[in-house]
Parts: C-alpha cells; structure tokens; sequence
C-alpha cells in the first residue's frame, strides 16, 4: 500500500484522492473521495470522501471535520480557502506564495478567526483581503518584505 509517514503519524491510502500537510506539530488530513487510514500511537481513523482530519502531533489533540471536496487542494486552482481559521494560521500558509518575508506584528489580529476565499496569485492582496475586515493594514517594506499590523 501506499503510505505517507508524517511525524509519528502514517496515512494509508486505501484508492483515494486526498491531501496530507504538516506544518509544524499539525498534521492535517482531508479525503476528496474514497478513504484513508491515519494511524499513530494513540490510535487510527479511517476518512472518507469530504471529511478532515487536524491532528496536533505533540498533544495528541485530534478534530474531526466535515469539508466540501471541492475545497480540498484548492491551491490547485490558485485557492486558499479558510474555513473559521486564525489570521496567524492563514497568513503561514500564504508565506510560501510570497518571494519574501511576511511578519505578522500583531498576537491579537492573529489570534482572529476568518472564514473566506484568497487568491494565491496575489499574496498581498490575499493578506489585505484577510486582514482589512479585523482592522489590519499590510505595509510592503521592500518587495520582498510585507508587515502586517493594526
């Protein structure tokens, strides 16, 4: 079978499209159609078609999901969607769109929730799409360096 090792977690694909992320201690998971397996030490689930799966690897913290296929691996079609997520958690996947840096300065526009669709052709204005609404403003310090505060 085919199987992807991601921290101390395995995800079997049991005929399957799906996507698989870690970032840091959070691993996540989400099945377009079919199903997978993820399996770690505490123990295994198995995903079927337009569920997802967030896992914090160090707690052990699992959060079980439901989210439209059409959605999963939406970067595909130059997407980001965010489904009721942190500033900060958005603003990190938009960091490797961009040529440069992105610093975030503000702990509470982080700590925001959003939910929306942003273009990953135009990081910049995908941050201020993301930002603007919570009173956040993005200041390009170079062309390779965007700052965003309130």
């Amino acid at each position: 079978p085919f199987i992807v090792h991601a921290a101390d977690s395995n995800v079997e694909v049991t005929g399957t499209a799906f996507t698989v992320a870690l970032d840091g201690t959070t691993l996540d998971v989400a099945v377009a159609h079919g199903s997978v397996r993820v399996e770690n030490p505490q123990r295994a689930t198995v995903l079927t078609q337009g569920q997802r799966l967030r896992l914090n690897t160090d707690a052990g913290l699992r959060n079980r999901m439901a989210i439209a296929p059409t959605h999963i691996a939406a970067w595909r079609h130059g997407q980001l969607i965010a489904a009721d997520q942190p500033i900060g958690e958005v603003v990190d996947q938009l960091r490797s769109y961009h040529q440069g840096w992105i610093l975030l300065r503000d702990d509470n526009l982080a700590a925001e929730r959003v939910t929306g669709l942003y273009n990953l052709n135009d990081p910049q204005a995908a941050l201020e799409a993301l930002v603007q609404p919570h009173g956040g403003r993005v200041q390009r310090w170079s062309p390779f360096v965007l700052v965003i505060d309130r």
